[in-house]
């Protein structure tokens, strides 16, 4: 192709034209799967093309295919829809349902074919295929479900409860309702909630500052504990002799009155004064002393 770029019409159907058979089925099938990239071993059942290496290698030097990693291929941008409209025939589009059922039948169906799968039941939902749809997703189901694949798996499933709506079929509505359900839960984000040091500093709790000064008083109570009955038992062997005096003045009370003319006020006034002291002697006596109050 001389402008693969910006080809017309005229000269895109001029080079199809000029296709060998074996080059011309390859295209087609890749034709209808648009950019989905399929593999030789797929192109060669679905296409029915006897040598398919010989054709993708005349499409590569057309510069109407791109080679793709893990031995596949697709169409190239750009040139696909008028592609499409040249050899996307419903012959074609049928043979292509036709070839990955089979195949997917057979447990021959790949990872690598899972976006042939897509691409194909899209085409055939549009144009009102569901037989074809219902029957295609079903077939996929042990591939689509061994890859984990869930954005692919979810859309063909997704078009089969939609084929299966079109059909009246209610046990496979519900088959296929409850696998979008478990896909929507496997699909579901997991949320993690990241937090800085300042962050946690700042939701952290006050620190129980009663709970460490507690211990604290407990150890220093203990310790001046120990302290006092060392030094009382100091004490009490140098002071056996001790003399107690104590001097104790009563209580006094006061009681004025004052009358007035009026209303008889009565004014009470009370006053206790106590005075111990102890004095500490060298004889074993104790002296009681009393002192009047004043």
């Amino acid at each position: 192709m001389s402008d693969i770029g910006d080809p017309t019409g005229a000269q895109l159907a001029a080079e199809v034209g000029n296709l060998d058979p074996n080059a011309r089925r390859v295209l087609g099938t890749l034709a209808v799967l648009g950019r989905a990239p399929v593999s030789v071993a797929t192109l060669g059942e679905v296409s029915g093309a006897g040598d398919v290496r010989s054709g993708l290698d005349q499409l590569d030097r057309q510069r109407l295919i791109v080679r793709e990693p893990g031995d596949r291929a697709s169409v190239t941008p750009g040139v696909h829809g008028r592609l499409k409209s040249l050899l996307a025939t419903d012959d074609e589009v049928d043979a292509v349902l036709a070839g990955l059922t089979r195949r997917a039948d057979d447990g021959r169906l790949t990872a690598g074919d899972l976006d042939a799968v897509d691409e194909a039941t899209r085409v055939a939902a549009e144009t009102g295929r569901w037989p074809q749809v219902l029957r295609l997703s079903q077939a996929s189901e042990p591939t689509l479900a061994a890859t984990q694949r869930v954005d692919v798996w979810t859309r063909i499933v997704e078009r089969r409860l939609e084929a299966a709506r079109a059909l009246g079929d209610q046990g496979a509505v519900a088959h296929a309702q409850r696998e979008l359900d478990n896909l929507a839960a496997m699909d579901a984000p997991t949320r993690v909630v990241t937090t800085t040091a300042e962050e946690r500093e700042e939701r952290a709790p006050p620190p129980d500052r009663t709970g460490v000064a507690w211990p604290l008083v407990l150890l220093v109570g203990l310790a001046l504990a120990a302290a006092g009955t060392g030094l009382g038992y100091l004490l009490g062997s140098e002071t056996s002799d001790a003399t107690t005096v104590t001097e104790s003045s009563p209580a006094e009370t006061t009681v004025e009155t004052e009358t007035a003319t009026g209303p008889t006020t009565t004014v009470t006034t009370t006053e206790t004064e106590t005075t111990t002291e102890t004095q500490t002697v060298t004889e074993a006596q104790t002296v009681t002393e009393t002192v009047p109050g004043r």
